[in-house]
């Protein structure tokens, strides 16, 4: 069953990355639109057949090894996504406007870049139509269960810590927290990034800084915004206006936004969180440049590349979790914080 779940859930994300291209300038720039829409096409078939998947999967050891290796598939088009995203901010960065024009694709700064990609997508979509066509010999029934929650649900963050216990992330807190409120004075605007691989806490650490007390005390203004799904520089600036202001922002044009976001920020030490920020960043850095000395945005991604372009100083490494703080997050997950260990239960424990 985690196998199916697992895959459903690498799925979800991929099909949501997927959409966020699909039809807009920098598909179109990169000459991938149309195969974009035929692997959207492709894992919406796929995803169908995974409820019937996850039944068969227990007599059938064939059908969990599929599940695995769509569920590595699928990564790895996530990773080819992420990379078209950090295109994106690399040309942004550059000062080049994304167009859909094929003269433009083929800019000499670009064509290599260009050609790895899709050199790549090439192999990733060859590697899932030979899944697809395996799942043929399993039989399997093409179903449309109702999904648990949207992509963009699923995807969604606060700032409110859910974790009842976490282990293994005080160094990082305490030196995070220590730049924010005495280090980034030196700076107008201090953007200090936080890179990791996915499911590591990054966002979770960043909940935690956010509602660090150090933290509260020092900055006028908190802001958070989850920027995981297909956020245009309109909808990211609403977005931090409303985080902001507490209030629904009216759908105004990208003009009047950013000059209420300026009267929002202008002169205040404020920390902005932006989860999972990929793209935007160069326009949308000159509009929050307006805080008092001292005003800071936390950044987490996963893409170290991403983290070079926006962050103001070497990025934060988030590190993988001891031995004995996994032990303490299996135990906390598998029997609870008020569980009375059992001695037979602890030794199959460790063992996993």
């Amino acid at each position: 069953m985690l196998e199916y779940y697992m895959a459903e859930a690498v799925l979800d994300v991929v099909l949501g990355n997927l959409s966020s291209f699909i039809g807009k300038e920098l598909g179109l720039f990169l000459g991938l639109d149309q195969e974009l829409k035929r692997l959207a096409s492709l894992l919406t078939t796929i995803k169908a057949t995974l409820e019937d998947a996850e039944e068969k999967q227990f007599s059938d050891r064939a059908i969990k090894d599929w599940l695995q290796k769509l569920k590595d598939a699928s990564h790895l088009l996530d990773d080819i996504l992420d990379e078209c995203a950090y295109v994106a901010l690399g040309l942004e960065y550059q000062g080049v406007k994304v167009q859909s024009s094929c003269l433009s694709s083929f800019h000499p700064k670009h064509v290599v870049s260009h050609y790895k990609i899709a050199k790549k997508m090439k192999s990733i979509s060859k590697r899932l139509e030979e899944i697809a066509e395996e799942r043929t010999k399993f039989h399997l029934t093409e179903t449309l269960p109702e999904r648990r929650s949207g992509v963009m649900e699923w995807r969604q963050t606060t700032s409110f810590v859910t974790q009842p216990q976490v282990y293994g992330r005080e160094e990082d807190v305490d030196k995070i927290v220590d730049f924010l409120v005495h280090a980034s004075h030196l700076e107008d605007l201090s953007v200090y990034p936080v890179v990791g691989l996915g499911g590591l806490g990054k966002t979770t650490l960043a909940q935690l800084i956010f509602n660090h007390e150090r933290v509260v005390i020092h900055f006028e203004l908190t802001i958070w915004v989850c920027v995981s799904e297909d956020f245009s520089l309109k909808r990211m600036t609403k977005a931090i206006i409303e985080a902001a202001s507490g209030h629904a922002c009216d759908d105004l044009d990208l003009e009047p936004l950013q000059r209420k976001l300026k009267d929002l920020l202008q002169r205040k030490r404020y920390l902005l969180v932006l989860d999972d920020e990929q793209e935007n960043w160069q326009r949308l850095k000159s509009v929050l440049a307006c805080g008092a000395k001292g005003a800071s945005i936390l950044v987490t991604t996963r893409l170290p590349k991403v983290a070079a372009i926006m962050g103001t100083m070497p990025h934060h490494e988030l590190s993988m979790l001891s031995d004995n703080d996994c032990w303490e997050l299996f135990k906390q997950r598998a029997f609870g914080p008020n569980e009375v260990e059992q001695v037979e239960l602890m030794v199959i424990g460790k063992e996993i």
